[in-house]
């Protein structure tokens, strides 16, 4: 019940942007999201609402009037109508038999033995049950296969043929390993899939983060390579500069020893 809740919340807010931008074909869709959202909750008048909306949409459109008829089906067997809901059907059904719409004429087929089931009449819903079935099959429509399976042990039954009720609850059996088997091999195939990405996306991310700390640590190396370097050119010319001080500093002290003495000479010169 949740789940359809979810699925009518979405429509109903498809069906306020299609309104907002004024998109009359996206809102034929809605209503027909819709129809099958309130048939899914049992809310069969607003059900009929849309089919109304819809069927004034697809006014001129003859695809679209096939589909209306097919959910006008769904509505008046939902609202215990089945002979009503034989009208519609058997419109849609001829229409899209004409078209080779395989898809849609099988679908309509079981609704149309739906509705015979309704009536009581199980010999004409076992006709177009076995045409869905055959149908089905043939084009191997996974989903529809096992809902016509059902449908044929639902109306073998009632007939009180159990032989035969029984044969097809064995193919339902067999056909639900199947594709549950199947289903299961594909999740597990996707599973791995996802797996060997997520590795290979950690083996990436590892030889990236690799890669940035052996470049950090060549960065550090030079900067500590380029810190000596500096350090050792700064040592050096300081012992230059105190060197040359040095230096300076005897030829001073020479200068002003020969200036006195030159001077003490001059001196002693005049004394004489």
């Amino acid at each position: 019940m949740e789940d359809h809740e979810q699925a009518l919340a979405i429509s109903q807010e498809a069906m306020q942007l299609a309104i907002q931008f004024d998109d009359v074909f996206w809102q034929g869709n809605c209503h027909a999201m819709l129809i099958d959202d309130y048939l899914a909750l049992d809310q069969v008048d607003s059900a009929q609402y849309h089919l109304a909306r819809y069927r004034a949409i697809a006014e001129g459109d003859d695809h679209r009037m096939n589909l209306a008829n097919s959910y006008a089906g769904d509505v008046w067997l939902a609202a215990n109508k089945p002979r009503e809901a034989l009208i519609h059907i058997d419109k849609a059904l001829s229409s899209f038999k004409a078209r080779n719409n395989t898809l849609r004429t099988q679908e309509v087929l079981l609704k149309k033995s739906r509705a015979h089931m309704a009536l009581a009449q199980r010999e004409e819903a076992l006709v177009y049950a076995t045409e869905a079935y055959e149908l089905a099959v043939a084009e191997e429509y996974n989903p529809s296969i096992q809902y016509t399976l059902e449908l044929l042990v639902e109306i073998y039954t009632a007939l009180g043929d159990y032989p035969n009720a029984l044969a097809y609850q064995q193919r339902y059996q067999a056909h639900f390993e199947q594709v549950y088997n199947a289903s299961k091999a594909s999740s597990l195939s996707s599973m791995e899939a996802e797996q060997m990405q997520e590795i290979e996306a950690q083996k990436r991310l590892l030889s990236e983060q690799e890669a940035a700390l052996k470049a950090e640590v060549i960065t550090r190396q030079r900067s500590v390579i380029i810190g000596i370097v500096l350090l050792l050119t700064l040592l050096v010319v300081i012992v230059y500069l105190w060197y040359r001080g040095q230096q300076q500093k005897q030829q001073l002290t020479e200068t002003q020893l020969i200036a006195q003495e030159e001077r003490a000479n001059r001196i002693a010169e005049e004394l004489r």
